[in-house]
């Protein structure tokens, strides 16, 4: 070794493994802190675990390492197994439904479908493969707003929608783009059909022709 080649090692700084450990230190996110960032941790990590794999092959200890939160605090904010899916359940609905908040268009509602979050109707198809989703989901405040926004454009035309009609409508149109969503690629090809951004948009028309035709127009 040369003479004072130690002193210079010394103030070189951190090593390139020290710089990496650092480096690494300063990108991880903050462990979640408190009952409402735990919770809302372990309700974001079991909703994209259940659209992923469905959820009878999630297990809560998974759940918990997602979200980086300590297992037994799963129990304690959210209860037993059968609990924490309610609540995710509960959370995508409630999700869904925020988004129809400050609209009045019709044509904005059927936009709002056609691009929800993909891993909503992964979760509704797993729900129903796995069980009865009207057990986990219950009433949706996003399908009710819709249908309250058909009901009122029938009436600005002075007409009238029956709320169930209305309600109906909003339930099909919710089913309709979902399966598109999951589904549409795998229709086009076995129709030979090419997938462009034409084809969404005549989607998207012919969607909004059949909500004109019920709520301008009436079904007979």
């Amino acid at each position: 070794m040369a003479p004072g080649s130690s002193g210079a090692e010394s103030s070189s700084g951190p090593c390139p493994d020290d710089a990496d450990s650092v480096a690494e230190g300063a990108g991880r996110a903050r462990r979640p802190r408190g009952r409402a960032e735990v919770r809302e941790a372990l309700l974001e990590s079991a909703q994209r675990l259940i659209a992923q794999q469905g959820p009878s092959k999630v297990r809560l200890r998974e759940i918990a390492e997602a979200a980086d939160v300590n297992f037994g605090l799963v129990y304690q904010y959210l209860g037993t197994r059968e609990e924490l899916l309610r609540a995710v359940y509960q959370r995508v609905s409630a999700r869904s439904a925020t988004r129809f908040e400050h609209i009045d268009d019709l044509a904005d509602a059927i936009d709002i479908f056609l691009t929800a979050d993909d891993s909503v109707g992964r979760i509704m198809g797993w729900a129903a493969l796995e069980g009865d989703p009207a057990d986990v989901f219950g009433p949706s405040p996003g399908l009710q707003q819709v249908a309250s926004m058909m009901v009122r454009a029938a009436r600005q035309d002075g007409l009238d929608l029956p709320e169930d009609e209305a309600r109906l409508l909003a339930a099909f149109l919710q089913v309709v783009a979902l399966g598109w969503r999951l589904f549409g690629s795998i229709g086009l090809t076995g129709a030979g059909v090419e997938a462009t951004s034409d084809v969404d948009r005549r989607v998207r028309e012919w969607m909004r022709t059949l909500v004109e035709s019920v709520v301008r127009g009436g079904t007979g």
